[in-house]
């Protein structure tokens, strides 16, 4: 603790940062709510940085303690939903600016709604459209 800047430094000299962690690959920051015993850690996985936590939880980020985005422990993503029921579920606008991709291999692309029955427009798999 430098207590001239009011910085921390584990692992590492000097720093101007308020906290700076330097691990050994593998090693991170790992923080422990004391009622859950659910931990998030932040650290390096063989050169990859990660977030992660331990176990099957979800993982939230939010702004002004609101979540805006989680990842589900059943790996579907949410954004401005708290339960997906998607791989990506979005409660919300989508604005795509590019070239837009939607495909699957071996079924139906649905707009409209999420069943064949009750799509505004439907796309099969053979390349025939529908309404």
């Amino acid at each position: 603790f430098a207590a001239t800047s009011g910085t921390v430094a584990i692992g590492t000299g000097l720093s101007g940062y308020k906290l700076d962690v330097a691990a050994v690959s593998g090693n991170g920051i790992r923080y422990t709510s004391t009622l859950t015993s659910r931990s998030l850690y932040m650290g390096d996985n063989i050169g990859t940085p990660f977030i992660s936590t331990n176990g099957m939880y979800a993982l939230t980020l939010g702004i002004n303690n609101g979540e805006i985005f989680r990842i589900h422990d059943n790996a579907n993503i949410g954004i401005g939903i708290t339960s997906p029921s998607y791989k990506l579920d979005i409660l919300g606008t989508l604005r795509s600016t590019g070239n837009t991709c939607l495909g699957t291999t071996g079924g139906n692309v649905l707009i409209g709604k999420t069943s064949d029955d009750g799509a505004l427009l439907q796309l099969n798999d053979a390349g025939n459209i529908s309404f």
